[in-house]
């Protein structure tokens, strides 16, 4: 009877750590769209740049060094409500 309560209480141990832990260990932090956000290291990607007017799409990917700001849209962030009284 004992050797059954052991066991019982390893598993529900068990289960408890295993809940208290998670899934995993990484942190996923939500941005809403429109807020500027700064590159805490560096990344590689595809860019647009503007040729002629038109943007165009980087044919290899770009290092963005740490440091840079990335917005979505300039005119949607400049009057951002989060800009007032900024400048």
């Amino acid at each position: 009877m004992n050797r059954i309560r052991l066991l019982m209480l390893i598993l529900a141990l068990v289960s408890l750590s295993a809940c208290t832990t998670g899934c995993g260990s990484e942190k996923i932090v939500l941005v809403q769209p429109g807020i500027p956000l700064r590159l805490a290291e560096p990344v590689n990607a595809y860019v647009y740049v503007p040729v002629d007017g038109v943007w165009v799409k980087s044919d290899n990917r770009v290092e963005i060094p740490l440091g840079y700001w990335v917005i979505q849209d300039p005119d949607k962030v400049l009057n951002h409500p989060a800009r007032r009284g900024v400048d």
